[in-house]
């Protein structure tokens, strides 16, 4: 029999109670550890941006064709789906720091294959295809060691305010990142883009080297990889809350963010604006978002987490249908600034409240679980592919804006999981069902 683990202590900084208001935005950022990771993720992620961007552009310039788009983008979620369990349980039992350290060195040095291939003048869309691919595969390990990474770098009291600067510092790139992808395809090409991205991945590997985290020493495996990775399945299954805020997540992965990959469609057919225009379509949500982890951040250890999950996800549903139907290009870029907004909260609510109805002892692998909800925001992009090749992206995103409104209406009628997850918002407790379990 093993116990789950509980709490783990307080790591250094400030620690104490969090204020409410913008005294506490940036609470987190008092921890020195916390401030390199902030560096790492924002450059991270601006490689992120910038590379969907460059291959987004490459590919629709070459095919014109919604299907290869999704396919390049499925094929990142397939291996994040399925070996997602696998990267939970090896974060659990490594150094989480290495792990994202060794993980980002690959990143960069598939976007640098990339700029050769570019560059030679021989990439294919295969290429593109199991390049994505691996990188699927890092991200399977990559994704919940970040996620779980957290936790280790700051107090409880202050783990929504981290959460939400984490989300700051991704929406910043995704202001940034687009546009500036944007600008530089036409100013250096494609394969410049890549050289560049190399250049931000060796900026997020050094800042995640500096980090010195009170991290615990990771226990030894007790046994097998297939009955640890039950282990984590069972604490799940034990957990209504969890379970429910899983399924948010997955509607929120497989019906809204199809719209990302449907952009260039947007960009070149529906408004003609090119690829500066594609960047500036795809920032706008970034702008949101970016507010509205401000928003978050400054709420501190706001008790109403639940509220703020439901609320924002059926919002972020209802502006995906506005942006597909209206027609108009400025009011399309206000509907996607609030897209971003919506999704900020939803985001840094499900998070959190996963983050703290979990003990640390399973928590890469809950979190995951909660990644393999994001492996399959990509094969959603096939369904949402063959839907815009049938009826044209904006019905194809409309359908999705709805039905992830239809969800976040009717996920709020679990009455165990809600009233677990306000307790939690509202008391701060771990393990909120399942407290003191124990698992052969």
């Amino acid at each position: 029999m093993v116990p789950f683990a509980k709490d783990q202590p307080r790591v250094g900084g400030r620690g104490g109670a969090t204020t409410v208001g913008w005294p506490a935005m940036f609470s987190s950022l008092s921890y020195r550890d916390f401030r390199w990771y902030w560096v790492s993720t924002m450059a991270s992620f601006a490689a992120m941006q910038m590379r969907e961007v460059a291959t987004g552009w490459l590919i629709y310039d070459v095919t014109r064709s919604p299907l290869a788009l999704a396919s390049v983008s499925a094929a990142w979620g397939v291996p994040v789906l399925f070996l997602s369990l696998v990267g939970g349980m090896v974060t659990d039992r490594v150094n989480k720091q290495q792990l994202l350290i060794w993980s980002q060195v690959i990143m960069g040095g598939l976007s640098l294959v990339l700029g050769l291939l570019v560059t030679t003048g021989t990439v294919t869309l295969w290429h593109l295809l199991t390049i994505s691919l691996l990188q699927g595969i890092v991200s399977a390990f990559n994704m919940p060691g970040r996620q779980a990474f957290i936790p280790h770098l700051v107090d409880r009291s202050n783990l929504m305010n981290a959460v939400a600067l984490s989300s700051v510092a991704m929406n910043l790139t995704r202001i940034g990142g687009p546009a500036l992808a944007g600008v530089l395809v036409a100013l250096i090409g494609v394969a410049g883009v890549y050289y560049f991205i190399v250049l931000i991945s060796i900026v997020s590997t050094v800042a995640m080297m500096l980090i010195t985290p009170r991290e615990t020493t990771p226990s030894s495996p007790q046994s097998h990889m297939g009955q640890e990775i039950a282990l984590g399945l069972r604490y799940v299954a034990h957990s209504p809350a969890i379970q429910i805020l899983i399924v948010t997540g997955l509607g929120f992965s497989l019906f809204a963010m199809p719209y990302q990959v449907l952009m260039p469609i947007f960009a070149g057919d529906v408004f003609n604006i090119g690829p500066k225009g594609l960047g500036l379509l795809l920032s706008m949500p970034g702008v949101g978002a970016l507010v509205g982890s401000m928003v978050v951040a400054a709420l501190g250890d706001f008790r109403r987490k639940d509220a703020l999950l439901i609320a924002s996800g059926t919002l972020m549903g209802i502006f995906l249908v506005l942006f597909a139907l209206n027609g108009s290009l400025h009011l399309s870029l206000f509907f996607l600034t609030m897209v971003g907004v919506a999704s900020s909260g939803s985001m840094a609510a499900n998070n959190t409240l996963l983050q703290l109805n979990t003990s640390d002892e399973v928590r890469g692998r809950v979190m995951s679980i909660y990644m393999m909800v994001w492996g399959l925001q990509p094969l959603g992009t096939v369904p949402a592919g063959f839907l815009a090749q049938a009826l044209g992206a904006p019905l194809a995103i409309a359908l999705g804006g709805g039905a992830l409104a239809l969800l976040s209406i009717a996920a709020r009628l679990h009455p165990i999981a809600w009233r677990e997850m306000r307790l939690v918002g509202e008391e701060s407790l771990v393990l909120a069902s399942i407290k003191g379990s124990h698992v052969e």
